[in-house]
């Protein structure tokens, strides 16, 4: 919903800048802010390119520093005014936002390119929306890392791994009941018939 209010509003602004679209659980490299003005330069995309390029969206094909895609997150997106107008008259947005608009962007014939290098890293903090693809959020060839950034995503790991290590414990143990339970009413049924 966030998401949608920020293209309404942006739509209907006057600023010239194109907008880029950062979850809270985000890294930007130091060194997008560098390379911007070339990336939105480019012809290599059509007005709408993501700086995050994450494993959950694999490419279809390579061409120099830009990656082709079927779909682009929305986190890490950068989309001019343009290409949001018309979004938003043509789509009737429902979650997931990225695959409506990638959808439609391929539709009227869109590029959905990505940089073949990550400015953005997803250190993936919100369980609730990313519990099952943890793993398949990290930006690929993140760039720009300090080693505060690096120390930071090593933290966010272990404490990943931790909880997982803490749920395979409680799972193991909620089988042992089981086990125990359907141990107990085998063992009752037998004693039954046998009688």
């Amino acid at each position: 919903m966030a998401t949608y209010l920020l293209m309404q509003i942006y739509a209907t602004s006057s600023d010239s800048l194109n907008i880029v679209f950062v979850e809270s659980d985000m890294i930007v490299s130091q060194k997008f802010t560098d390379v911007m003005p070339d990336l939105v330069a480019s012809t290599a995309h059509d007005g709408i390119f993501t700086i995050y390029n994450s494993l959950m969206h694999p490419g279809q094909r390579i061409e120099g520093n830009w990656v082709y895609k079927s779909i682009i997150p929305f986190a890490g997106t950068v989309i001019s005014r343009t290409i949001i107008k018309d979004v938003m008259e043509k789509v009737n947005f429902r979650e997931p936002y990225h695959v409506e608009l990638s959808n439609y962007l391929r539709r009227v014939g869109k590029r959905l390119a990505s940089t073949r290098v990550s400015f953005l890293q997803h250190l993936i903090l919100h369980e609730d929306r990313h519990n099952d693809q943890r793993l398949r959020s990290i930006g690929r060839e993140f760039v720009g890392v300090t080693s505060a950034e690096n120390e930071l995503m090593i933290e966010q790991l272990y404490m990943y791994i931790r909880k997982l290590e803490q749920k395979i414990f409680e799972l193991q143990s909620e089988l042992k009941v089981m086990e125990n339970t359907i141990g107990n009413v085998i063992k009752r049924t037998d004693e039954f018939y046998r009688g």
